[in-house]
């Protein structure tokens, strides 16, 4: 808390000096020699999370009307498309900057499109489809719903051998199962899901997760009503599995498959992947 407070002190101050709008003021004369991208998840409140991981949430849409305001006056917005363009020779503007929202949270289409449409800011989302086709609601998000309401004060669960993780801060305990899952190699979610719900003694019933993502995921009628409307939408693989430890022979399953989901539901093939859980990669096998 204290180095976020001294961030906020240090940006209010270089506000307050002019030195921010002395930047954008070069910035939007000066030939762009990098992209910003503003990769979001979820707008809303930490309220509004519920069982959910709160930690999607990254602006609350006060916030995003007022970061949306900046880049519309002070950035040059791109599209994808317009990426797209750049590395087949085009130039981008001064200062581009590209929104995009991962995942496929209804509160993109609800809350955060007309703040965009607001400002005429072009934005791209990128969906993991599984969850759409299926109702199920997000791995991250059950791991917290789980962690939240189990009645155990501590969890004993075999992930890379025995961990013991105490339930005293329910928060963290969530971050720290979903930190051991994403660093097991040849991680897979359903396995992972089973073997969490006998640890904490909580499970969700199929009626009561449809019910959920209903409430929180789009619908492919919405995601067309977007793309309708000037929204880009491409590919966050099917499952949200983290690529890095997903084996060679199941790569075709998440990537091709969910192209061709896409294109079955939009009909249009996606050309753009936002990598879930981004780090530093391996060299990928050709996947057509």
């Amino acid at each position: 808390m204290q180095r976020m407070g001294l961030r906020g002190q240090a940006a209010r101050f270089l506000d307050r000096a002019g030195v921010v709008d002395a930047l954008f003021w070069a910035q939007r004369r000066l030939p762009p020699s990098f992209l910003t991208v503003l990769t979001y998840h979820r707008i809303g409140t930490a309220e509004s999370a519920g069982d959910a991981d709160p930690a999607i949430i990254d602006a609350s849409p006060s916030e995003f009307d007022v970061a949306m305001k900046v880049v519309s006056e002070q950035c040059s917005p791109v599209s994808m498309d317009q990426v797209r363009r750049f590395f087949r020779g085009e130039k981008l503007p001064p200062h581009p900057v590209l929104v995009t929202f991962d995942d496929g949270y209804r509160d993109n289409l609800t809350i955060a499109h007309p703040i965009l449409k607001k400002y005429g800011i072009p934005a791209t989302i990128f969906i993991a489809t599984d969850f759409i086709n299926h109702r199920r609601v997000f791995w991250w998000d059950k791991v917290h719903a789980l962690v939240r309401r189990s009645k155990k004060h501590e969890l004993r669960i075999a992930l890379g051998g025995d961990q013991v993780i105490s339930l005293a801060d329910r928060s963290r305990a969530a971050r720290e199962v979903l930190r051991i899952a994403k660093s097991q190699t040849n991680f897979e979610i359903a396995p992972f899901i089973q073997k969490l719900e006998e640890a904490t003694g909580v499970s969700l019933s199929e009626s009561e997760e449809r019910a959920w993502a209903n409430e929180v995921l789009m619908t492919w009628d919405e995601i067309r009503g977007l793309r309708d409307d000037g929204v880009e939408i491409h590919s966050h693989t099917r499952t949200h599995r983290i690529l890095q430890n997903v084996p060679p022979s199941e790569l075709e399953s998440e990537l091709t498959g969910a192209r061709n989901d896409l294109e079955d539901a939009l009909g249009r093939a996606p050309y753009a992947l936002a990598f879930p859980v981004g780090r530093s990669i391996r060299p990928f096998p050709h996947v057509r």
